[in-house]
C-alpha cells in the first residue's frame, strides 16, 4: 500500500519531469500514478480462492488513502494556474474558434 499510494505519486513527477512534461501534462500523469488498487485484483482473488483477504483489505485500504493523496497532488501540482469559466455557447473566446459563427458548420 505504501509503494501504490506515496511512492508511486512521488516518482510519477520526477520521471515526468525528466521526460520534460510540465504543466497540465505533469498533473496528468501524477494523478494517473496516484489511483487505488484495481478492484479486479479482489475478483482475482475471489476467482482463484487465494488471497481473498488480502486483495479484499489491499483495494479498500488503497481507496481510503488515495483519496487525500489525490487532492493532495492537485492542490501542489494545480496551484497558481488560471482558472477558466464557463463559457457555455459563446465559444468565440476559445483559440482557434472563429468569432465569425457563420463560418461554422
Amino acid at each position: 500500500m505504501l509503494l501504490k499510494n506515496l511512492v508511486q505519486p512521488a516518482v510519477a513527477p520526477a520521471l515526468a519531469l525528466a521526460l520534460g512534461l510540465s504543466g497540465h501534462a505533469l498533473l496528468a500523469v501524477v494523478v494517473c500514478a496516484a489511483p487505488p488498487t484495481a478492484q479486479n485484483v479482489f475478483g482475482y482473488a475471489v476467482r482463484l480462492g487465494q488471497g481473498i483477504t488480502l486483495g479484499r483489505d489491499a483495494g479498500l485500504a488503497t481507496t481510503l488513502v488515495s483519496a487525500p493523496v489525490l487532492f493532495t497532488v492537485v492542490a501542489l501540482l494545480d496551484r497558481g494556474r488560471p482558472r477558466r469559466a464557463y463559457l457555455g455557447d459563446d465559444t468565440s473566446a476559445l483559440p482557434g474558434v472563429p468569432r465569425d459563427r457563420k463560418d461554422v458548420r
